[in-house]
């Protein structure tokens, strides 16, 4: 009765502890994050499509700057950094230097409220200032900008939130691609 009772070596098998179990789950899931946000067209792609397909600027369908202030916490905070990331895309698409200005500053702002501008240096600023008369340089600095802070956040173990600023971002730059559909062209 008692040899019964005792495991032979045979018979074990190992299980690799809970830990590195959770561990495989969570790169799983990051790479499963990285697809999705690989494959989600950018504010600025959204935005270059509004204007190429003959679409006029129109302020008053973009998020006012002047609210910054009034979102809290951090899921929410980073829902409108992606959307005013996207308008700021579309303000410098078409050209709206003083637009873009304002909404840089407000990203900023709430980047800086989530503790998450860390890719928001004073090169970065500089760089903004000189080349605003040149809409190329400013988009590729945008587009830099966004990368960066996907980045940046990701690095810092934020995937969920960086998830939010790209989930933002895409959601503002459909419901201004949307909107825009609804109406004549020039």
């Amino acid at each position: 009765l008692m040899a019964s009772c005792v495991e032979s070596a045979d018979k074990k098998t190992t299980q690799p502890p809970v830990q590195a179990q959770l561990d495989s789950a969570e790169v799983a899931r990051m790479k499963e994050l990285e697809k999705i946000f690989f494959s989600i067209p950018s504010p600025v792609e959204m935005s270059s499509l509004i204007k190429k397909n003959g679409y006029q600027f129109d302020q008053g369908k973009l998020v006012a700057t002047a609210n910054v202030d009034k979102y809290t916490g951090e899921a929410r905070q980073a829902v409108m950094l992606g959307i005013y990331g996207a308008d700021l895309s579309y303000t410098a698409i078409f050209d709206q230097k003083q637009l873009t200005t304002e909404y840089f500053a407000a990203a900023q702002k709430l980047a800086r409220q989530m503790d998450a501008d860390g890719t928001i240096t004073p090169e970065l600023l500089e760089r903004l200032e000189k080349n605003q008369e040149n809409r190329d340089s400013m988009l590729h600095i945008i587009s830099e900008a966004y990368s960066d802070l996907n980045g940046y956040l990701k690095e810092k173990d934020r995937v969920e939130v960086s998830a939010m600023v790209v989930a933002g971002g895409w959601l503002e730059a459909l419901y201004l691609s949307l909107i825009h559909i609804s109406e004549p062209t020039r």
